[in-house]
């Protein structure tokens, strides 16, 4: 398979000619942007492009159409609006006389768009540094942006709290859901402002967006679960276990509630470790999730007794039936 940087040919036909051979025999992907040579197998890294208005480049769906970038939560204006060029030429090529006049225009014509929403304008901003710093996934980046729009829309703005809070607890909440290993400690650290700032934000998501503080303590401690596991060095079954485990805790019981993240999961792992002959010291797990040896030691009790009680209620339903 060779790679090829040099422009994509269009035939007549609006088929893509393959640039090694120049074989018709073409198979555009969409979603790589690339264009794949059926014939010599040459892939194209020079991206897909719109050929113009009208024009159905997405085959899977062909009744779509779309003209420049697709809209994103990330930029202040969702990328929407059109920004006027710095190029001395108008639209037809001929020179503009007026340069002052048009720098006039151009400056005053951003000015007008940031007027109307220049708080988010700033957030996304910041939102953007945070996440090339603790290098974060795009699609976290855009439940972050999501969550930030939808509470700024439900409070009409953020009056008397401070915006950088709103950013930080959104973005908390984003890697919660999707089961990113970031911590509030890491980011008060980053932004230097103290914790309960960003917990007295989270209680605005909370309050306003109906999300229960239920369904955000367990996504709590599942999210410190790929962390371990990898600081330990143990296997992948020992985490998805870990996964069932505080998903059955949580519904059965209400043991999560009040305890440490940190210290439970730590526990929990050096439960599943002995029992899957993948044991780890409890000074060794101690030294990597933050706690101490002896509230290892507590919680690995709680949660032995714990689960034995609901294997026992299953076994007792089950000999009834």
């Amino acid at each position: 398979m060779v790679l090829k940087p040099e422009s994509v040919i269009i035939s007549k036909e609006n088929c893509y000619s393959c640039p090694e051979c120049g074989s018709l025999e073409t198979s555009p992907d969409v979603s790589r942007g690339t264009i794949v040579c059926r014939d010599c197998g040459c892939v194209s890294n020079e991206m897909l492009f719109n050929l113009g208005e009208g024009k159905n480049y997405l085959e899977e769906h062909p009744e779509k159409k779309q003209i420049g970038p697709p809209s994103s939560f990330m930029v202040w204006d969702k990328g929407l609006t059109t920004n006027m060029s710095g190029h001395r030429t108008d639209a037809h090529g001929i020179k503009i006389s007026n340069i002052s006049d048009m720098s006039r225009l151009r400056k005053w014509d951003h000015r007008h768009k940031m007027s109307k929403d220049r708080g988010t304008y700033f957030a996304m901003i910041d939102l953007n540094k945070i996440v090339h710093c603790f290098q974060i996934q795009r699609e976290h980046q855009e439940t972050a942006a999501l969550l930030y729009r939808k509470l700024h829309k439900k409070m009409h703005g953020f009056n008397g709290q401070k915006k950088i809070n709103i950013v930080l607890a959104s973005l908390i909440l984003a890697c919660r859901r999707c089961n990113y290993p970031l911590t509030i400690k890491e980011l008060s650290l980053y932004a230097s402002i103290e914790k309960s700032e960003i917990y007295t934000a989270l209680r605005l998501f909370f309050k306003h967006l109906q999300i229960t503080p239920s369904q955000d303590i367990l996504s709590k401690f599942k999210v410190l679960v790929p962390q371990f596991v990898s600081k330990l060095s143990l296997s992948q079954k020992i985490e998805n276990e870990a996964y069932k485990a505080l998903k059955i805790l949580s519904e059965k019981t209400n043991i999560l509630s009040g305890k440490d993240p940190k210290g439970f999961v730590g526990a929990l792992l050096y439960y599943l470790g002995k029992k899957y002959d993948q044991s780890r010291t409890q000074k060794q797990i101690a030294s990597i999730t933050g706690s101490n040896a002896m509230t290892i030691r507590t919680r690995t009790k709680e949660i032995k007794i714990f689960i034995q009680n609901i294997e026992k209620s299953k076994k007792e339903v089950y000999h009834k039936e």
